[in-house]
């Protein structure tokens, strides 16, 4: 059964399919085609999700609303925010 190409269940075409990626974990597949795409399972997207996140405090819900408030610019941003100029 891994021999045949997936078939599409929109156009039925069974052309290769392309991967969709969302960072490092595979989240489906697209119909070259007709453009139809399927996503993998909530079970097999969590399992991905904890192969590629470090374990630890930090990657618990706890951890990640924690380091939200210690410092939200940057846990949304990505940078420090760069604090207000004062003209003296």
């Amino acid at each position: 059964m891994a021999d045949k190409p997936e078939i599409c269940g929109f156009c039925h075409s069974d052309k290769p399919r392309e991967i969709i990626y969302v960072g490092p974990i595979e989240y489906g597949s697209k119909c070259a085609t007709c453009g139809a795409t399927t996503t993998r399972s909530a079970r097999d997207l969590r399992l991905a999700a904890k192969e590629v996140t470090p374990g630890g405090f930090d990657s618990t819900p706890v951890g990640i609303v924690s380091k939200m408030l210690k410092d939200p610019y940057k846990f949304f941003t990505g940078r420090k925010q760069e604090p207000p100029k004062t003209d003296n």
